[in-house]
């Protein structure tokens, strides 16, 4: 079946995602967020599937890889966070996500959708200069980060929730918006009081 341009466009641009990931210097291995992105791109080419299916499975991959840099970087602030409330939303939010990520692991599998098993280049660049932090300032780019990756996911999932095509995505969508919805509130709340410090 011919591709659609935007399948050629989200083709041509994990394909090249690979090639600089596969090109750095610095890079071990392939980023896992790129070839996820790719291997159902591959499976998607070969099968008469819609713009809608394609997102859905978009979603999940980005929700993972999400999830990953959260559970990281929260246990990072259990070791090094400052302020006791940003210890406190840290242990929060390393709890729900390792309940939201086993779920959406499960789905993945249920729906033949390839995840990210590890951080992608732009995750782990971000964990990164976060661990290269002490103290306040550690405690205010931590609350930032969780604002910024809380606030994409709610929208994310307000979105496939009400338009996702596949009905099992769009329920674990739905379930888990509130939640993201709650976790950027408790974010606010810990940068306003960090931002303080």
């Amino acid at each position: 079946m011919p591709s659609t341009p935007f399948a050629s466009r989200l083709f041509l641009g994990a394909s090249l995602l690979l090639s600089v990931g596969a090109c750095s210097p610095t890079s071990d291995s392939k980023d896992p967020v790129a070839v996820a992105n790719f291997q159902n791109e591959r499976k998607y080419e070969d099968l008469d599937i819609t713009n809608k299916q394609k997102k859905d499975a978009a979603y999940l991959v980005k929700t993972m890889a999400d999830g990953l840099l959260i559970q990281r970087l929260s246990t990072l602030a259990l070791q090094k966070a400052a302020s006791p409330s940003t210890r406190t939303f840290a242990q929060n939010a390393l709890d729900q996500h390792i309940k939201i990520d086993g779920e959406l692991k499960e789905l993945a599998q249920q729906k033949g959708i390839t995840l990210p098993d590890a951080l992608g280049n732009d995750r782990q660049e971000r964990f990164t200069k976060l661990d290269a932090l002490t103290g306040a300032a550690f405690d205010k780019q931590y609350a930032d980060a969780m604002v910024d990756l809380h606030d994409s996911d709610a929208s994310d999932s307000d979105d496939v929730g009400k338009n996702g095509q596949d009905g099992d995505i769009r329920g674990f969508a739905a379930k888990y918006q509130p939640v993201f919805q709650q976790n950027l509130e408790q974010a606010k709340q810990v940068q306003e009081t960090v931002n303080n410090l």
